[in-house]
């Protein structure tokens, strides 16, 4: 039993294959099947440059080239609407909502250890923390509050200075 394919059918195919590879990737995640949709891809490409001349090749190639990235754009817009999509995404992440819980020094007391220019050292929950003045300066031995931390960034507010 033979296949005997016309070149154009096993050139569709082999393109076809490609896409779906590419779309599957997104499930078995690690650059195997994407690889192979490249070579599939490349493959079929070449076997049209080969087989139709630089004309049809190139209109293959073009065509390739605009299809996919139509199709990886419609992708990306309804990504969150596909049904397999709300497994593999972290909706904390998509909505701006944190995950972790606020971090349980902000809104703390505690008093500065060296004048604040707006950079120093505070004592607070009996520790020694680098802090950040929320104004410019705010003098030693002066009982201020957490009122922001970003990442390492600990920003304090002291007495005199207004709230934002």
């Amino acid at each position: 039993m033979s296949f005997d394919l016309p070149p154009s059918y096993a050139i569709a195919l082999l393109l076809l294959l490609s896409f779906l590879l590419f779309a599957a990737e997104v499930f078995l995640p690690g650059l195997v099947l994407g690889s192979l949709g490249a070579i599939s891809a490349i493959t079929a490409i070449a076997w049209c440059y080969a087989t139709y001349g630089m004309a049809v090749g190139s209109f293959t190639l073009l065509g390739t080239l605009v299809l996919g990235t139509v199709l990886f754009l419609i992708y990306l817009q309804n990504f969150q609407r596909l049904p397999f999509a709300r497994r593999l995404v972290n909706r904390a992440s998509t909505t701006g909502e944190s995950s972790e819980p606020k971090d349980p020094l902000l809104g703390k007391t505690g008093i500065s250890l060296s004048p604040l220019r707006p950079s120093g050292i505070a004592k607070i929950d009996g520790r020694r923390l680098d802090v950040v003045a929320e104004t410019s300066f705010i003098e030693s031995g002066v009982k201020i509050q957490i009122v922001e931390i970003d990442g390492s960034r600990i920003v304090v507010r002291g007495p005199q200075s207004p709230a934002s």
